[in-house]
């Protein structure tokens, strides 16, 4: 049996990550950004900042109808979440 190349094997992996991955991700689109600054305007107003990052996670969310899943339910306040750590 002929030892397959460290090219094809490489080729392989990217194509079996890309057919687990498409249609997953969801954009960070104009819906999400609207929704993004909203996120972050009612944090400064309320004298709670936001963390960027976690508002572009729960604005994609919101925009795509989701549900964010996470522990850190201080920083996705007034966000829908479910905490898989809470029993």
């Amino acid at each position: 049996r002929r030892a397959r190349s460290s090219k094809y094997s490489r080729h392989r992996r990217g194509w079996l990550t890309q057919r687990r991955t498409v249609g997953r991700v969801l954009a960070f689109d104009e819906a999400a950004a609207l929704i993004w600054a909203r996120l972050m305007a009612d944090g400064k107003t309320k004298g709670q900042p936001r963390s960027a990052q976690g508002a572009i996670i729960a604005a994609i969310a919101m925009s795509n109808g989701c549900v964010v899943v996470t522990d850190n339910e201080k920083d996705f306040a007034g966000v829908e979440t479910v905490n898989p750590l809470r029993g």
